[in-house]
């Protein structure tokens, strides 16, 4: 399939606000160095859960209201570990005031790798047995396989990809399992791609409102591969994979450009049942990025339903490069594609953000030489696509983060929306608030030592407003942007850390 090409029509808009308003709240402080938050799981509209592991292997569930963030902590398990047997929790989910804990069963004796789901209820408190998702036995590879849930777009199904280990000169190969809540399958089927199991990656994963499967697929070219450059290669293709179960029938989709390239993609499924691909393109088949596109399909037979490519605002462009290299055509280097909303009516919202890692080699005082990291994690773009593959706005946000050693903790973003608002929320420098209209170059690097949090929100126009939520900066927890999920419709929490300790903030989505 190919896109059509369409004229952009941006128009970016930016304001700045700064107040005072209390819009976060603080959980309680965990001090036990031997527990520690492992994984945010999800909320309803009263409270939001999260995972801890105790003493290695030891996982317990808590909860916090968001009223009080009052903790309150439920009934723990603990993970096998052994030259036996080896289980790890891989992914949680929150549904119906149940917490859905899927692990990783290993077991080096057989050979055998397993797929095991426990379910804790929060309203009696009680934890199921280990129930059997599915079984890979007698594996031939010195390799284990590896396995993806997702919960679908009804928030009623899971879908899990068991993918078989890894042999040489093989096709790829995996299982598909649709489960409904009381994790039964609804269809479970075996597939065999005509691709090379060490040229392509599944990258995503979901079901549409009927249960079909729909995954997105990389595929890199089988000569003159190096698997360390696989992200980076150029002639790299991307495929929309669909099962319809009732039909038995598969379909592949090559998301096919023409004459770009796809620099990154993403999809997700739209309340009508339309799945909507979306991403940036590249006109130089290198890692920078020229512009975005759009593809909304009909989820039943992946019919067009509407298509655009369009280049990135040239005001856009220039605050993000600057007004030189912009005029001379330069393209936006580094982007990579964080995340997409897609809208009620089938439009989405794409945010890309500037990152990338360096090494430097520098000589010790004590002989020698050791290599220092340095992670960039720099400006954002936004694009808001209408339904009909035009662009309603685009906007760039200018943020500067740059730390050594530290693997990005506190860089990056959170990112929440409500109706067609959108919240951003990421460590900053104070003397960078009113400085929303100004390129990174000319922004103050922020201090992974406190936190001056930037609270950025974006209307459906795409008119921008920054504030600094916390009125005392001393002294506090730092945020870790990467670790949060939203977790109701008007709340987002993020984890936080200082001096070995961790706790969780909540944020109330308001302009």
């Amino acid at each position: 399939m190919t896109l059509f090409f369409l004229i952009m029509t941006s128009i970016t808009i930016s304001g700045i606000a700064q107040t005072d308003s209390q819009i976060y709240k603080w959980s309680p402080t965990d001090k036990a160095k031997s527990s520690y938050p492992y994984m945010l799981v999800g909320g309803d509209d009263n409270k939001v859960v999260s995972i801890f592991k105790e003493r290695r292997r030891i996982i317990s569930v808590r909860s916090y209201s968001y009223d009080t963030m009052e903790e309150k902590v439920y009934d723990t398990f603990e993970l096998r570990e052994g030259m036996v047997i080896d289980e790890e929790l891989f992914d949680s989910f929150f549904l119906d005031d149940k917490v859905y804990l899927f692990i990783d069963h290993y077991n080096y004796k057989e050979r055998d790798h397993s797929i095991y789901v426990r379910t804790l209820d929060l309203t009696s408190n009680t934890l199921s047995d280990p129930k059997l998702v599915h079984n890979i036995d007698k594996i031939k590879s010195n390799r284990r396989s590896s396995f993806m849930v997702g919960l679908c777009n009804d928030s009623t199904h899971f879908l899990v990809v068991a993918q078989d280990a890894f042999v040489r000169k093989s096709n790829t190969s995996f299982t598909g399992l649709y489960l409904d809540n009381e994790l039964e399958a609804v269809w479970k089927k075996n597939f065999s791609l005509p691709y090379g199991a060490a040229f392509t990656e599944i990258e995503q994963l979901t079901a549409d409102n009927e249960g079909n499967m729909h995954l997105s697929l990389e595929v890199a070219p089988e000569k003159n591969f190096n698997e360390t450059e696989f992200r980076d290669r150029a002639d790299r293709k991307f495929v929309l994979f669909s099962y319809f179960w009732k039909e038995n029938k598969i379909k592949e989709t090559d998301i096919d450009l023409a004459d770009k390239w796809v620099a990154e993609l993403t999809f997700d499924i739209s309340e009508k049942n339309e799945v909507v691909v979306s991403g940036f393109y590249s006109n130089d088949r290198y890692n920078s990025v020229a512009g975005s596109f759009y593809l909304r399909l009909n989820a039943n037979d992946l019919k067009i339903q509407a298509s655009g490519l369009n280049p990135l605002d040239p005001k856009v462009v220039s605050a993000l490069i600057g007004t030189k290299k912009a005029e001379k055509g330069r393209e936006v280097p580094r982007m990579h594609l964080q995340h997409i909303i897609v809208h009620k009516e089938g439009g989405a919202t794409l945010v890309g953000e500037q990152y990338w890692i360096r090494e430097r080699n520098e000589y010790s005082i004590n002989g020698g030489y050791y290599t220092r990291q340095i992670y960039y994690y720099m400006d954002l773009v936004v694009v808001k696509y209408n339904a009909d593959g035009s662009v309603n706005w685009a906007t760039a946000i200018p943020k500067r983060q740059e730390s050594i050693n530290d693997n990005g903790e506190f860089s990056s973003i959170a990112i929440a929306n409500r109706n067609d608002e959108l919240f951003i929320v990421f460590n900053d420098n104070a003397r960078n608030m009113e400085l929303i209209g100004e390129g990174s170059e000319n922004l103050r690097n922020f201090n992974t030592m406190r936190s001056d949090p930037a609270y950025v929100s974006l209307d459906a126009e795409g008119n921008v407003s920054k504030q600094s939520p916390f009125k005392d900066t001393k002294g506090n927890f730092v945020l870790r942007p990467r670790e949060f999920i939203q977790c109701s419709k008007d709340h987002m929490i993020i984890l936080a850390s200082r001096n070995g300790n961790e706790r969780f903030c909540l944020f109330e989505l308001v302009k």
